[in-house]
């Protein structure tokens, strides 16, 4: 195989200690992806297209790497170990080749343990003018989990977690003109503010949640009181006649009412499933919700603000007493 340049001319400066230069023009070493990998959907569907994928999170490369380590230890999936605050995207480009990529890539950790491939590689620097700054897309801190040529998974490997000499050995694997990269993304996590009123409208306070979030179980996390999550004067609508109890979250009692007050920003998604028919079969007003089967956010990194009611079926009690529901 050609000599291939596969980084930029001039390396960025780097206070890892692990950070390691190799200037072009490289001779790069096949790496087929081989038993063991993980499959094309896993690899090839990410979650995101590139023309959707969120902005970089914009923290230091210590601070991205430290959310990924420990999978990369693991030899598993990149996750982040503080998924309040980060997520995961990942998006696929398609890079020229001729004349280097055009990517500063820092290894910011890699296992020591002789015979070990394991490590985060990290994107320092995409340079500017380059075939990588025409493709688009790509960011610092930013890390090569799958590189494929024309052929997809028949000529390509994945990279994910693994070293800088295993990941430029990829990057040098495949034929052709134009590589396609599959690249992951720690981003932020959206918060949302939650204002909670009482059946009242006494002002609870105000509390900060991960979007995505659901609703019953911030309520635990803060110890909200049971009976103020639950009405125990509500009829069961999984089991008429009986008050006083409820599910425990397994979204089948209805017992757990609140009322969307405000939600500018369209957070909460409309009711679905169970929760949804339920609802509708009691009539209940389409800013009700069962807060078990609530989420705030979808999960990406929008921020916002929602307010919430609870209980609003006490001050109605022919609310609190309705029959109607599973079998009824």
């Amino acid at each position: 195989m050609n000599a291939l340049a596969v980084l930029a001319l001039v390396p960025a400066a780097s206070g890892f200690q692990s950070f390691r230069v190799h200037a072009p023009p490289l001779r790069l070493r096949s790496s087929p992806l081989g038993a063991g990998s993980r499959s094309a959907d896993e690899i090839m569907a990410g979650p995101r297209t590139g023309d959707q994928i969120s902005p970089a999170c914009g923290q230091p490369l210590e601070v991205i790497a430290a959310n990924w380590v420990a999978c990369a230890k693991l030899g598993i999936p990149l996750v982040t170990q503080n998924n309040t605050f980060f997520k995961e995207e990942t998006y696929q480009v398609a890079v020229q080749r001729a004349g280097g990529l055009g990517l500063v890539l820092s290894e910011v950790w890699a296992d020591e343990d002789a015979g070990s491939d394991r490590g985060v590689v990290l994107v320092e620097e995409v340079v500017e003018n380059s075939n990588a700054a025409k493709a688009g897309g790509i960011a610092v801190g930013d890390t090569i989990v799958g590189v494929f040529g024309a052929s997809g998974l028949a000529e390509g490997s994945t990279t994910e977690g693994l070293n800088w000499d295993s990941t430029v050995d990829a990057l040098g694997a495949v034929d052709g003109p134009e590589i396609t990269l599959t690249m992951k993304r720690l981003v932020k996590r959206g918060r949302i503010n939650v204002r909670v009123t009482a059946s009242t409208g006494e002002n609870l306070g105000t509390f900060n949640c991960p979007s995505g979030a659901n609703l019953r179980m911030e309520f635990l996390r803060r110890q909200l009181p049971k009976d103020e999550i639950y009405d125990p004067n509500t009829m069961r609508f999984d089991a008429i006649g009986n008050y006083g109890s409820n599910c425990g979250g397994e979204g089948s009692c209805g017992t757990c009412l609140v009322a969307i007050t405000e939600d500018e920003k369209g957070l909460v998604a409309p009711s679905k499933g169970t929760e949804k028919k339920a609802l509708a079969k009691q009539g209940r007003p389409v800013r009700w919700r069962w807060s078990c089967r609530t989420t705030v956010g979808d999960g990406g990194s929008v921020d916002g603000d929602i307010s919430i009611q609870l209980q609003p079926q006490v001050r109605f009690p022919d609310e609190q007493k309705k029959t109607e529901g599973l079998g009824v």
